[in-house]
């Protein structure tokens, strides 16, 4: 069920142009004729099940009369409006109502005892708060939760090693603010996401060992660059090709020299060493937002630890 708003005169008489009936004709369809004055006696405001119901219309021909409006220039949509900021400032919760809310909200007591097992220690009261704001405040379920921790603890563990120091809750609240702001609030959306990280992990170590730098840590730039190519869709053979071209034209590695031609293969979607030479510049029929064939995402499998934490919390909540 879609609701769309559009820009049409307002009040209880209207006005048509002469400019507009003559764009109406001109679109050939009835239909789309009496789906602008159903809009204009609804203050433009179209929900597709309502519409179709007064107009007799299935949803393909309210889709195809839309478009004959829209193209004809007498409907415009309007731009949705921006929900209200939350408030970036976490409650400042009483140890009190923190103890209530492990006591009387089982799920929330199976995510204490998890993260608890996860990081390897009793967690603190300000920890406890920090954890509560998580499911309270920013409104995430345990299966996020848990899926949130995993995906911190594994990187503290590439960072620092398997002995190494595990996160704190505060760089857990931090990365939970970043999945808030690109809308990662179901366990799908974190699978997701965990798995384009480690596929741009993996990626971007194979290119910054193949380019030289494996005695120091790369720079925010050379970051920057590795990340948006990984994005594009491309693997590090083809990298490589786009290295050794860079060196043969400037005599060095030049990142710059080097992310325009990368760029070059992507606007044409040439993204496999095959396709560049092959030169083939025809549009791929590969689902929209899918990985380019034969890139690291394309072959990237699931995270299985983090795919164990979800089945985890499930089981607990399903158990209680």
């Amino acid at each position: 069920m879609t609701e769309r708003t559009f820009d049409l005169p307002r009040g209880g008489v209207h006005t048509i142009t002469d400019e507009t009936v003559t764009a109406l004709l001109g679109t050939g369809s009835g239909e789309a004729a009496r789906l602008y004055l159903y809009l204009l006696s609804h203050r433009g405001k179209c929900l597709d099940t309502k519409a179709c119901a007064a107009l007799g219309m299935t949803a393909a021909a309210l889709k195809d009369a839309l478009r004959l409006l829209q193209t004809a220039g007498v409907l415009r949509e309007t731009a949705p409006a921006a929900p209200p900021p939350a408030s970036d400032v976490r409650p400042d919760y009483a140890g009190a109502e923190v103890a209530q809310g492990i006591k009387r909200d089982p799920a929330f007591r199976h995510v204490v005892d998890e993260v608890q097992r996860r990081l390897g220690k009793i967690l603190s009261s300000s920890d406890l708060q920090i954890l509560f704001g998580l499911y309270d405040w920013r409104g995430l379920t345990p299966g996020v939760i848990s899926l949130l921790v995993a995906h911190c603890v594994e990187d503290a563990r590439r960072r620092f090693g398997e002995e190494g120091r595990p996160p704190t809750m505060r760089q857990i609240d931090k990365e939970a603010a970043i999945w808030e702001q690109k809308g990662i609030d179901t366990e799908e959306k974190a699978e997701r996401y965990i798995e384009t990280q480690e596929t741009k992990r993996q990626v971007g170590s194979r290119v910054y060992r193949l380019l030289g730098i494996e005695n120091r840590a790369p720079s925010p730039s050379e970051i920057r660059y590795v990340s948006e190519w990984t994005e594009m869709g491309f693997a590090p053979d083809t990298v490589a090709l786009a290295y050794d071209k860079t060196v043969l034209k400037t005599g060095a590695l030049n990142w710059k020299y080097m992310h325009s031609i990368l760029r070059s293969w992507h606007e044409k979607n040439l993204h496999t060493p095959a396709e560049i030479e092959a030169g083939d510049t025809a549009p791929s029929k590969r689902t929209p937002g899918a990985p380019a064939p034969g890139s690291a995402a394309a072959k990237t499998a699931p995270g299985r630890r983090e795919r164990e934490a979800v089945e985890r919390m499930r089981r607990y909540v399903k158990d209680d």
